[in-house]
């Protein structure tokens, strides 16, 4: 016992140092992840919620600073009330250091859970660490460092999974002696699916919520088996037996209701702030004539959200064997897969999770038995699922097309129609507000590691590594892709191929990524073939290592070598030197700079621009507007009388320059203020209006007017405020309106306060 606790924490040392490793950036420089949402979301994120805590609100409800004002507990990326955000508030580090020491642990939580899941199944301690290190360091797992919600859901599936397994490995029969053991999983399960939502991601747990829908089946199988087909003196012998399902029922409602009881502080006010935008179907067209100024154009119908947009191609398969083979994107484009005219938008580069677990769920496919079947299905129902819009329909719609039968191409169903993703959106409606078919791959890279660790079990009683069929395929085709990478990459290091990279770059240009060039496809190339090749000889060959309990290392060092080509740091986003105040209210065109993205915003926060994962329509509608008629010249009256209205004080235009484009920020004339009383068509009399924000979920409002006037607050209006009048104590009713908060006050001095509503 003494020598496997030494074991377990040399194996945790070790874990925590290759995490560490990887992460240097991070905790030693006060980096932050430099690719999409992580440098461009959550970075910006953070630093208004520690600046928020530094004015005493740890949960505060309401962004008055971005947009037209922001639900902040609307926002489920928020994370408000994620038990593990007391990490945010660690003494003595810098902001980016806390978001690194964050994402470390989540990854160590991803290992521990992955370990419990490999403990239900019985697994022995070497085959557990394996699980534990394929999982943690697979690609779908921590390339999700970029998008930091997600990478906290998937540290929290090992629990999960977990939690189902054990109630699969109950006995069916004796009630009272399980009723510990249920209640154990129960608690287990509720507690990793709340802290999923509460991280950000309902997505994620709704698919685990759809896992355990399919394990209630599994028991429902084996119920109908004990039930029915058993022999009849057997089921006297055990009256109980034949009420698995009915308890998995009973454990999976449980379940559920301790999940909406625990999480009712986010998903309440979540849903509140979604019916709002096009996620929900209930969500109209934004009617802005009468409210803006200037605006000269019928609002354009609000196209819903393409589920299907982030779909896994199936090439990406061919990455589990060969990590690189989908080529790098940073700090180069060496992107392969872009080439592919079918490529959609890219969620991870690779499903890579080791060599040595591939090799082992290779071997465990040709002849799955007991819980490798059951784990086998997880891993392809996941990755059907990932793939969304990639189904048959696709597959003949790409092959009419290129045999020129474009007209009869354009008569089939859509693609989802034959999908299986798209038959889960049909069974469940409300799905289809989750938009990322590839957010199942964590699941996948899941279901992998259990099988491999599952496969390494079964094994373990034969004291060397046996080199199979399969494992030789992998080998020849390894050798043969890495001598034909090798000599591509001279021939194109040589100057033999000197117009390969001006044909990338017609066919395959990426606006934020730049063209791939043919030298650094050819190197991911060679790195892809060329790892697989040399563990295989390494582990499986006659000269080998031949002791199993090695195969955890290796697989951590081969891991943490391949996954330093998924992790980018850079310094954290700073604000525009030349920019203007920091109170500034502006609006950039996407093609001002990329990172801006259309968004308003004010700078108060370095370019806080896109905190937002749920988007009103209105404000949707008019950033579309705004999108389309901004030219980036100095003279553009309609667009500023627009931008005045709703209150931006500066906008980017382009300047002249010899060298390249550059932009400068101009004032916008006659910007609104952010409380003003609109005028009605009679004369307005003198009156006194001051206003003052307590914190970012209160504002004062002070005036004083001899006739009945319409308030109106630059806020968006989400029906989550009340309006009180301190003097009279009397509420007031906030009008209907697509944009702002409007409210009727009759003549006479005012005392206002405009709080948020309790889970709003």
């Amino acid at each position: 016992m003494r020598t496997l606790f030494r074991q377990e924490l040399v194996l945790w040392i070790a874990l925590t140092g290759a995490l560490c490793a990887l992460f240097f950036p991070g905790w030693y420089h006060s980096q932050v992840p430099a690719f999409r949402d992580g440098y461009h979301f959550y970075y910006p994120q953070a630093v208004w919620l520690e600046q928020s805590a530094r004015r005493g609100e740890l949960f505060p409800t309401w962004n008055p600073n971005e947009g037209l004002g922001v639900s902040v507990a609307g926002q489920p990326s928020a994370a408000l009330y994620y038990p593990l955000r007391v990490l945010w508030f660690l003494p003595g580090l810098t902001l980016p250091q806390r978001y690194t020491v964050f994402m470390l642990v989540h990854l160590l939580l991803a290992a521990a859970g992955v370990n419990y899941a490999a403990r239900s199944l019985n697994l022995r301690p070497g085959p557990r660490w394996l699980a534990a290190i394929a999982f943690t360091f697979s690609c779908p797992v921590v390339f999700q460092h970029s998008n930091l919600i997600f990478l906290c859901s998937a540290a929290w599936l090992g629990f999960a999974a977990g939690a189902g397994i054990r109630l699969l490995q109950l006995p069916i029969h004796q009630f009272r002696a399980i009723r510990g053991p249920w209640i154990a999983s129960c608690v287990v399960f509720a507690g990793s699916v709340s802290c999923m939502m509460l991280a950000g991601d309902p997505h994620t747990a709704a698919n685990t919520l759809i896992i355990a829908g399919l394990a209630w089946n599994v028991l429902a199988v084996r119920t109908f088996h004990h039930r029915f087909l058993l022999a009849k003196h057997l089921r006297d012998a055990h009256p109980n037996t034949g009420v698995g399902a009915a308890r998995a029922a009973g454990w999976l409602i449980a379940s559920c209701s301790l999940i909406a009881a625990t999480t009712a502080v986010q998903w309440i006010p979540a849903y509140r702030w979604a019916k709002h935008s096009s996620r929900v179907k209930q969500a109209s067209v934004a009617r802005l004539d009468a409210t803006l100024p200037g605006w000269n154009s019928t609002p354009q119908p609000v196209v819903s959200h393409r589920v299907y947009d982030f779909s896994l191609s199936p090439w990406h398969l061919t990455t589990v064997a060969w990590p690189t083979l989908g080529g790098h994107f940073i700090p180069r484009n060496g992107r392969l897969f872009a080439l592919i005219p079918a490529e959609g938008r890219m969620w991870i580069p690779s499903l890579y999770f080791g060599c040595i677990p591939c090799c082992l769920v290779l071997h465990s496919l040709s002849r799955p038995r007991g819980p490798g079947w059951w784990l086998c299905m997880l891993m392809l129902v996941s990755w059907l699922f990932a793939i969304g819009n990639y189904s048959l329909v696709w597959l003949i719609r790409e092959m009419s097309q290129g045999l020129g039968l474009i007209a009869w191409a354009n008569q089939l169903p859509p693609d989802h129609c034959a999908s299986l993703y798209g038959l889960l959106n049909y069974l469940c409606p409300t799905y289809s507000a989750f938009r990322y078919p590839a957010k199942w791959t964590t699941w996948f890279a899941l279901g992998c590691s259990l099988l491999a660790a599952w496969q390494w079990n079964q094994l373990e009683s034969q004291r060397s590594l046996v080199l199979t069929r399969i494992t030789k395929w992998l080998m020849a085709i390894s050798l043969i892709g890495l001598t034909a990478c090798v000599a591509g990459w001279a021939m194109i290091v040589s100057g033999n191929a000197p117009n390969l990279d001006p044909w990338l770059e017609s066919i395959a240009d990426d606006r934020l990524l730049g063209s791939p060039t043919a030298k650094d496809i050819a190197r991911s190339c060679i790195w892809a073939f060329a790892l697989p090749a040399f563990v295989i000889a390494c582990v499986f060959g006659r000269w080998g290592l031949r002791n199993w309990q090695w195969l955890p290392w290796i697989t951590l060092i081969e891991m943490a070598c391949v996954a330093n080509h998924w992790l980018i740091f850079a310094p954290p986003p700073l604000a525009d030197a030349h920019g203007p105040t920091r109170d500034a209210f502006v609006w950039s065109s996407p093609s001002t700079d990329p990172a801006q993205l259309g968004k308003l915003t004010t700078l108060q926060t370095p370019a806080l621009h896109a905190t937002q994962s749920i988007e009103p329509v209105a404000l949707f509608q008019l950033r579309s507007w705004l999108v389309r008629h901004d030219q980036l010249t100095a003279h553009q009256p309609n667009l500023d009388e627009v931008l005045s209205a709703v209150g931006v004080t500066h906008r980017r235009v382009e300047v002249q320059s010899a060298k390249r484009p550059a932009y400068a920020w101009q004032p916008i004339p006659g910007a609104a203020a952010l409380c003003e009383l609109l005028e009605t068509g009679a004369t307005l009399s003198e009156s006194s209006l001051n206003w003052q924000w307590h914190g970012s979920c209160q504002l004062e409002v002070s005036l004083r007017c001899d006739e009945a006037q319409t308030l109106i607050i630059r806020q968006f209006n989400d029906g989550g405020w009340q309006i009180a009048d301190k003097l009279s104590k009397q509420r007031y009713e906030i009008a209907e309106s697509p944009l702002f908060i409007e409210v009727q006050l009759p003549a006479g001095a005012h005392e206002l306060s405009m709080d948020r509503k309790w889970l709003w």
